[in-house]
């Protein structure tokens, strides 16, 4: 607004107005939504009267549209205005609610206005709005005009809804991708992991390097002997004629190595190459593995496909509860129908390893993780606050069990503070020290400040470090841990309760607990490590009261660096209380 003000009062150029919300369909249609109160007389639509609001959604057999294409609303039986005429049959979208729902709560019994002026003026804001990333977009345009077009009409007295508006980041999953090999891989795989490394006594030839050559030769020769190699699907034998009537011309005999023998023997390329040593010792001019195979796709471990080009692998999404670490569990893939007469090519660990992308959270990418799952394993409260270690509010997040065992272990250690593993209460009445009130001073500050930040990882972190402080003090004094629990409960409130009851209260944590206020006095540090400096260069670091008065200061500097001013004149000592002390000679 400066630049363009500065622009206008300089006649360069003139303020206009973009307004980004453009005329949108109003109508779905669709069960849901509110009923438009509108009916159809003559071709020509009307307004019910406002008395016979509101207009209730009738009972339908099912949620389809009919027969004829008319949405769902058409199956109501009888359902007519007065009788005779037919109200319009689509819906309102979601955000003709949801534009300005929060005004009802504000009023929620008055059922002659939406809200009184009086309690808009009473409540007036919303103070903080949450909302997912669909309202960073739909929200800023459509609750913000529905907003304007009250306060114009005066019937609302903030023209925007809300004092602070968030928008959350999406949990994204971490989607687990395979590789299956295509048609040209097993060839590449013939001459990369057989021919050359374990046959080149027998100097082979890779005959057909190009599409053309393909489709005229055979794929591999030896320069020792008469063998020729063709490597190709055991669903497309029909080629094998004509390549075994090229292999003769040529005077060479033919041995066809399908594509699915390969796959069966793909963990053991000894076998491969032992099978081509035997076909030259046959002298046999056709060979052919006459038998059905077992396989007929291939799955390469991630790790593996950087030697052989892209265009030999097709990428799929697999289900991501099969997979840990990035590390395919083979027994229970083995009974998915995807990996149906499928083998894999495993790593030199014995391992197959998936690809991953962050995406978002679909059954159509396999990657959708049941929060139940999570809860049965780990419990609701270490799910909760996973969620929130995950980062900052409003960045979108991939979803990674690995780390949750973290957060597992932080619930368990902050436990041992009031039982030890053999089940004993620890907690004591008396006065704590003055390092374990500091933790407890330290963390309230910074988990209140964090949570006005909306931070919520930075608490967690917070009690993390509070809770390892605690045990390294040995702390088991009550005045110390009950206020750390009653801090905990809005992150960890199943166990804070359980907690909370045991310390000997009766009523719930959560209606009765307050919420601890901290003292600034135990913040103070008792001594500062301040840096001497000579003449601006730090020569040592000294360790002072932190109350110390400035004469005080000034002997200790002198006496910590007499070695570096070797009998120099001092011409003055600066001292920045609680920074440094810089001497000048």
């Amino acid at each position: 607004p400066k630049l363009i003000q500065w622009l206008e009062e300089r006649g360069l150029g003139k303020g206009k107005i973009q307004y980004r919300l453009r005329n949108s369909v109003f109508s779905r249609q669709r069960y849901w939504g509110e009923p438009v109160p509108a009916y159809w007389k003559n071709g020509l639509p009307y307004l019910i009267e406002e008395s016979e609001l509101p207009l209730v959604l009738p009972q339908v057999d099912k949620y389809l549209p009919t027969e004829t294409g008319e949405p769902p609303l058409g199956r109501a039986e009888g359902w007519l205005y007065q009788g005779k005429y037919p109200y319009e049959l689509s819906t309102m979208p979601g955000w003709a609610g949801s534009s300005w729902y929060f005004y009802r709560y504000m009023d929620t019994h008055n059922d002659q206005e939406f809200c009184s002026p009086e309690a808009a003026n009473y409540w007036r804001q919303v103070d903080l709005y949450l909302g997912g990333s669909e309202h960073a977009v739909g929200h800023l345009l459509y609750s913000r005009f529905w907003n304007h077009f009250l306060h114009d009409l005066g019937l609302v007295p903030e023209r925007e809804y809300a004092r602070k508006l968030v928008n959350q980041g999406m949990i994204q999953g971490r989607s687990s991708i395979v590789f299956r090999a295509k048609e040209g891989f097993f060839e590449a795989y013939l001459w990369i992991k057989v021919l050359k490394p374990l046959l080149a006594d027998l100097k082979p030839v890779h005959m057909a390097n190009t599409s053309l050559q393909e489709a005229i030769t055979y794929d591999f020769s030896f320069e020792t002997n008469d063998l020729a190699i063709e490597v190709v699907s055991f669903k497309i034998m029909d080629k094998i004629a004509l390549k075994k009537g090229i292999a003769k011309s040529d005077g060479k005999r033919l041995l066809v190595l399908t594509n699915e023998e390969l796959i069966a023997d793909i963990n053991n390329p000894e076998a491969v190459a032992a099978k081509i040593r035997n076909a030259i010792e046959s002298k046999e001019q056709f060979i052919l593995l006459e038998e059905k195979p077992a396989f007929e796709h291939l799955f390469v471990s991630y790790d593996l496909t950087q030697k052989y080009a892209p265009e030999f692998f097709t990428q799929l999404h697999v289900d991501v509860n099969i997979v840990e670490d990035d590390v395919l569990d083979l027994e229970k893939a083995h009974k998915l129908n995807q990996f149906e007469k499928a083998n894999f090519k495993l790593n030199a660990e014995g391992k197959f390893q998936c690809n991953y992308e962050v995406e978002k959270m679909s059954k159509r990418w396999f990657n959708v993780v049941n929060p139940d799952d999570v809860v049965d394993k780990y419990g609701a409260d270490c799910f909760r606050m996973y969620e929130m270690f995950l980062g900052p509010l409003e960045q979108a997040k991939p979803w990674n069990t690995k780390g949750i065992d973290g957060v597992s272990r932080f619930l368990r250690k902050f436990w041992s503070l009031f039982y030890d593993d053999k089940g004993r209460f620890l907690v004591t009445e008396g006065t704590p020290s003055r390092d374990e009130l500091k933790v407890l001073h330290r963390t309230i500050k910074r988990v209140t400040e964090d949570i006005e930040r909306l931070s919520f990882n930075t608490c967690v972190s917070a009690f993390m470090m509070a809770t390892n402080d605690l045990r390294d003090l040995k702390c088991t004094r009550r005045e110390v841990l009950e206020p750390l629990v009653v801090l905990l409960a809005p992150f960890a409130p199943h166990i804070a309760e359980e907690i909370w009851h045991i310390l000997g209260h009766e009523n719930s944590i959560h209606s009765t607990g307050r919420y601890p206020v901290c003292d600034e006095s135990y913040l103070q540090e008792d001594v500062f490590n301040y840096p001497i400096a000579v003449n601006g260069k730090t020569r040592v670091t000294i360790a002072l009261p932190a109350d110390a008065p400035k004469d005080s200061l000034e002997a200790a500097a002198k006496t910590a660096v007499e070695k570096w001013t070797d009998g120099q004149e001092i011409k003055k000592i600066i001292v920045i209380p609680g920074r440094m002390i810089n001497i000048v000679v």
